[in-house]
């Protein structure tokens, strides 16, 4: 076979081979700093947030306490971090608790909206969770002493909706206009379901 002959199929693989290579270099990439370059790996918390990208959620020292750095952004300082980080599913809304001295708080967005006593050293917010834009926001409060027992407080967009044994799955409706959750009442071993504050 003559040379000239592989000269079409050669030219026409190389162009497949570099379209790729073109639509890399009309890509447009961006860095954002999330944490101190001398911050060990075991300290970083990253979480999906998009099909395109993550959001960084980053726990470091600051003097004799700690804070989050949210995308390279710090919250409040604090003693100790505590329990789970809450995001929405497109990143643009946070929420944790942490320890400062004998209390407990709730961070939303890098604000603090709630502050308690620690229960034996532990936070009280013990779940928490956003709608699906963050619009509106859950959370449990443990050990709500009333009539000598103990009881999880449901609070949803800041106002109290009930007292409870025990709190399970939270939902909100995909409109977030509605939502509801499993709850169990003090000795009564069955599972009760609450819609919007109401017993069904």
């Amino acid at each position: 076979m003559k040379p000239r002959l592989l000269l079409a199929p050669l030219v026409t693989l190389l162009g497949a081979l570099a379209a790729p290579v073109s639509l890399l270099a009309q890509a447009k990439v961006e860095a954002v700093v999330v944490a101190p370059a001398t911050q060990t790996p075991s300290t970083f918390h990253f979480d999906p947030v998009s099909k395109s990208g993550l959001r960084g959620v980053s726990l470091v020292p600051k003097g004799s306490r700690f804070a989050y750095l949210v995308d390279g952004v710090e919250g409040p300082r604090f003693d100790r971090g505590f329990g789970q980080i809450s995001l929405t599913a497109d990143g643009s809304h946070h929420a944790y608790s942490a320890i400062i001295g004998t209390e407990a708080i709730l961070v939303i967005d890098g604000k603090e909206v709630a502050r308690v006593a620690a229960k034996n050293g532990q936070s009280p917010f013990i779940k928490h969770g956003f709608s699906r834009t963050g619009k509106r926001f859950w959370y449990v409060q443990d050990g709500i002493e009333k009539d000598r027992n103990f009881y999880q407080r449901l609070m949803v967009d800041g106002q109290a909706v009930g007292d409870f044994a025990g709190i399970g799955t939270f939902v909100y409706s995909p409109d977030e206009s509605r939502y509801a959750v499993l709850v169990t009442k003090l000795n009564d071993q069955r599972e009760f379901l609450v819609l919007d504050g109401k017993d069904v």
